[in-house]
């Protein structure tokens, strides 16, 4: 292939760098941010807003069943993308492939399916658009040359060829290469190749039979060439395959001038030694070489006769992707380059892997990426949930991209602080409608609302002036995750109920809460409100003042909720969970008064929750005991021991304050200490009816509080 580096410009300008800075998150994805300009990081927050525009777009024509050209708008944008002109004539070129491979360029959509009919109409459409791009060339050098070529009025494609094959090859009244075979003052070998190298091949199989003397020294070509323009496969029959195979071998092997053009189109035509690795001469551009490889690669269900006529799509993928990025662009300085490379050798998942590692093109990559898969012709991971990295090789060796990861990983970078772009880039996950990526993107959905303070925005609420149910950015592409639109009690199940779990695993009570609310689950709210309380009271007395303020803020809040339930009548919640809310909440009021040795509050508030018996009577501390057995949350029970020396040792403390004499309140002071004992000694037998096990050192610490 070093043959074909004659042509390569590759120069590089400074390179946009240190984009983003304070949009980075997350270490993998630090290439993405660096340092740059204001002017640099205006311009990629423009970019990013005009291709947020196109992806919800796409999703609410996805709704519609309908199509965009989705091509055509990125690449639109990408003409603002900030590279060299080497890097964005490539990158250009590439969004053209794309076109063409899609057929989105002519309002077609690629919808073949079947892997080999696949492979042959994206072969056709890659060989189409090199043969466009050399017609493109043929005509510009004509416009460049107007003045010495003399094409003048409106010539046929016949004429205009030949003028360029004149200004091109005649240089100094002489044809360049003494080999060529003119007849009738042409070339007519160069003069062929080039009618089918720009993929017109009516007029090139007109050129061959209205010039037979021409061509009279090779009698049967204008046979094989009819054949093989007439052949599907572009295959001529065995018979004539042998012929043009010993006539080739002739021309390659023999002693004898023979034009080059005439070699070039007998081995392209007859398969000629597809074994041998030697580029024609007259191969000079990366574009001949990559057309040429397309003209000798067939995709067949059966294996030919013979192992020599064997050469499929894989062999010249794996020539291309072996020989690296290096070959292709030595310096580095045009990622670009290698990228449409792939394209055309059809290696879309190594096409995207390989520019997404590139340092400044990684937002194209994921949009090159998601156009690809709007039109079904990346692979995606057979299983993207047991992998995080991007390309993946398959068990049976196909590679595939790991589609659900490359959005994922944009969002992450670039969008955590748009939440409706984020939530339109994370719904193109399910252009992949199977199972496996519509949880993925349920998943990815529900981590990123939850880590997104709007998540009201995206999830909707109830108005808490109004009352009012406000529908949230999801709710019309329900559909796009497997949801029904109108189907609620799956909405909940799937995506508010997850999140509300989220947030409340996540120790964000008041979201959980919140999301509760909005899913009309108050029970579930309250018992969020519960294991809130419950933590609380795990946590050991005497605490840190934010503590006391993070728990005082929990008891604010359970107030608020429960007022707000009771003014609505149409709020109902379980009056279990309620009663458990309520006692937990006395209890951590009385842990916090605890705190503050306010010891008679702390009194008061345990014996409000009625846990313990309220009388001295045996029969009233049997009932409390039974009760707390059978009936008391094990929520409130597991608290037991810490309360029991909470109130034992208030009334510890209680006891010592009323000891001290005071002649005016000896005879009560007497009497509060006589209640006391009688409160304490009430507990002490409780807890020997209970059958609650209390630890051995509580019960002796109980045992050993004197009054």
């Amino acid at each position: 292939m070093h043959l074909l580096e004659e042509n390569r410009v590759t120069r590089c300008r400074d390179s946009r760098r240190r984009m983003l800075e304070e949009w980075d998150e997350e270490q993998e994805d630090l290439k993405f941010g660096r340092k740059g300009k204001d002017q640099k990081i205006q311009h990629l927050k423009e970019q990013l807003t005009g291709l947020s525009k196109v992806v919800k777009d796409v999703n609410k024509n996805r709704l519609l069943s309908a199509k965009i050209p989705i091509i055509k708008e990125f690449k639109s944008l990408s003409e603002s993308t900030q590279c060299d002109k080497a890097q964005e004539r490539s990158m250009l070129d590439s969004w053209d492939i794309a076109s063409c491979l899609t057929k989105e360029s002519i309002g077609n959509t690629f919808l073949v399916t079947d892997p080999v009919k696949r492979n042959i109409e994206l072969i056709k459409s890659s060989k189409t658009w090199l043969e466009n791009m050399f017609m493109t060339y043929v005509n510009d050098t004509l416009h460049k040359h107007a003045v010495e070529a003399k094409v003048g009025g409106v010539p046929s494609l016949k004429h205009r060829m030949q003028v360029f094959m004149k200004t091109v090859f005649f240089k100094q009244s002489v044809w360049i290469d003494d080999r060529f075979e003119i007849q009738t003052g042409i070339p007519i070998w160069l003069y062929l190749y080039l009618l089918i190298r720009t993929g017109n091949h009516k007029l090139a199989l007109e050129f061959v039979q209205e010039n037979p003397i021409a061509f009279s020294e090779s009698p049967s070509f204008a046979i094989y060439l009819n054949e093989y323009f007439s052949s599907p496969e572009n295959l001529v029959s065995e018979d004539h395959r042998k012929e043009i195979l010993a006539e080739y071998q002739k021309m390659f092997y023999g002693n004898i001038v023979v034009d080059p053009y005439k070699v070039l189109l007998y081995k392209i035509i007859g398969r000629c030694e597809l074994e041998n690795k030697t580029i024609p001469e007259v191969i000079r551009t990366m574009e001949d070489f990559m057309w040429f490889e397309l003209c000798l690669v067939r995709e067949r269900r059966h294996r030919e006769r013979y192992q020599f006529e064997h050469y499929r799509l894989s062999h010249f993928q794996k020539k291309i992707y072996e020989a690296g990025p290096t070959h292709f662009d030595p310096h580095g300085t045009n990622p670009w380059y290698y990228f449409k490379i792939l394209l055309l050798s059809l290696q879309f998942e190594k096409a995207i892997d390989h520019l997404y590692k590139s340092e400044n093109f990684g937002v194209e990559a994921v949009h090159f990426g998601i156009a690809l898969a709007y039109h079904q012709l990346l692979s995606n991971s057979k299983n993207p949930r047991s992998t995080s990295e991007l390309l993946v090789t398959e068990v049976n060796g196909d590679i595939s991209l790991n589609f659900a990861h490359l959005i994922s990983r944009f969002v992450r970078s670039f969008l955590s602080t748009t939440h409706d772009d984020a939530l339109h880039y994370l719904l193109l996950i399910t252009l992949y409608p199977t199972e496996d990526m519509t949880f993925l993107c349920r998943d990815q959905v529900l981590n990123y609302i939850v880590g997104c303070k709007e998540y009201k925005d995206i999830i909707g609420c109830i108005d808490e002036n109004q009352g009012r149910v406000q529908s949230g950015s999801i709710e019309a592409y329900k559909p796009l995750i497997g949801i029904d639109r109108y189907d609620i009690e799956t909405y909940r199940n799937i995506v508010l109920y997850p999140i509300a779990q989220r947030f409340d695993d996540a120790g964000n009570y008041k979201d959980a809460v919140s999301v509760y609310e909005f899913a009309g689950k108050y029970t579930d709210a309250l018992e969020v409100l519960n294991r809130q309380l419950d933590y609380a009271l795990d946590r050991p007395i005497n605490v840190d003042e934010r503590q006391h303020a993070r728990d005082q803020n929990l008891i604010e809040f359970s107030y608020s909720v429960l007022t707000r339930y009771k003014n609505n009548t149409y709020i109902e919640c379980d009056d279990n969970v309620l009663n458990t809310h309520k006692t937990l909440r006395k209890l951590l009021e009385a842990a916090l008064q605890f705190e503050q040795e306010q010891y008679e509050k702390t009194v008061q508030l345990i014996k409000s929750t009625h846990i313990f018996p309220e009388s001295n009577e045996f029969e009233s501390i049997y009932l409390s005991a039974i009760r707390f057995d059978k009936e008391i949350d094990y929520m409130i029970c597991k608290h037991i021991s810490e309360v029991l020396m909470m109130i034992m040792q208030s009334y510890h403390q209680l006891s010592k304050s009323y000891s001290t004499y005071n002649p005016n309140l000896h005879d009560v002071y007497q009497a509060n200490i006589e209640s006391i004992k009688n409160d304490a000694m009430t507990l002490l037998s409780f807890v020997g009816l209970i059958d609650f096990k209390l630890p051995s050192n509580v019960i002796r610490k109980l045992n050993e509080i004197r009054f």
